[in-house]
C-alpha cells in the first residue's frame, strides 16, 4: 500500500474538502485533522501533530491524516514537516489540501504526489494576467498607489499565481525577461512571508516587471 504523501490544490475550500471525502472512508480510527482555514498552523501545532499520528502505527491497515488549508502553515511549521511527509510512521499516509503549489516550500511539493483540482489553472491564469495587465497599463504613481491599496494576504495570493503562470509558460517562451520575472516573483513573495516591508516590495515587484514588460 502507498504511503506517499498526497497534495490536493486547486479549486475552493469547499471543492478540496469535498474532495478529501474518499480519502476518509474506512479508516480504522478517527484521523488526525489540523484545519487552517481560520487560522495559521504553528510549528506546535505541527510538533502535536506528529505526535499523535505515531498511535496509528501499530494497525495493520492503512491510516491517514489530514492537514487543510496547508498554504497557512507558517513557515517554522513547513520546515517542522518535511521529515514527517519524507518518512511518515509505518502504514501512515498524509494528505494536505492548499490553494496553489507555489504557497508551499518546493521541498514540500518534492515529498508528496500532487493532485491538483480541474479549475485550479484557469483561477491563476486570471490572477496572474489581472495582475500584469495593471502594471503594463498604469504609470509609476499609480503602481505606487495600487501598492498601497493591496493587503499583504492578497498580495501573497496574487503573486502565488504569477509565479505558476510564469513557470507555466517558461517552456513556450523561455526568454532572460520571464527569467527575471520569476526571480524577482520569487523573491518579493518570500519577503512577504517573512513580513519585509509590503510596501516596498510590492513597488520594487512592479516597477521591475513594467521595465521588463518593455523589452
Amino acid at each position: 500500500m502507498s504511503t506517499l504523501s498526497t497534495l490536493i490544490t486547486g479549486g475552493n475550500h469547499k471543492k478540496r474538502l469535498n474532495k478529501i471525502e474518499s480519502f476518509q472512508q474506512n479508516l480504522p480510527l478517527p484521523p488526525q485533522v489540523i484545519d487552517g482555514h481560520q487560522q495559521p498552523i504553528t510549528i506546535k501545532t505541527i510538533r502535536q501533530f506528529q505526535k499523535d499520528i505515531n498511535l496509528s502505527t501499530e494497525l495493520n491497515q492503512l491510516q491517514r491524516h489530514f492537514i487543510l488549508e496547508a498554504q497557512n502553515l507558517t513557515l517554522p511549521a513547513q520546515h517542522a514537516l518535511l521529515k514527517t511527509l519524507e518518512e511518515p510512521p509505518p502504514r501512515t499516509q498524509i494528505i494536505l489540501t492548499a490553494d496553489q503549489p507555489s504557497s508551499l516550500l518546493d521541498t514540500i511539493l518534492s515529498r508528496c504526489h500532487h493532485l491538483p483540482l480541474n479549475s485550479h489553472k484557469s483561477t491563476h491564469t486570471k490572477l496572474a494576467k489581472d495582475l500584469l495587465k495593471n502594471i503594463t497599463s498604469n504609470n509609476y504613481a499609480q503602481l505606487i498607489s495600487l501598492a498601497a491599496k493591496t493587503d499583504a494576504k492578497t498580495a501573497q495570493k496574487q503573486l502565488h499565481s504569477l509565479l505558476l503562470f510564469l513557470k507555466q509558460n517558461l517552456h513556450s517562451k523561455p526568454t532572460k525577461a520571464r527569467l527575471v520575472a520569476i526571480k524577482s516573483t520569487t523573491q518579493a513573495l518570500g519577503n512577504l512571508k517573512t513580513n519585509i516591508n509590503k510596501q516596498l516590495t510590492l513597488e520594487h515587484l512592479y516597477f521591475t516587471l513594467k521595465r521588463l514588460s518593455h523589452r
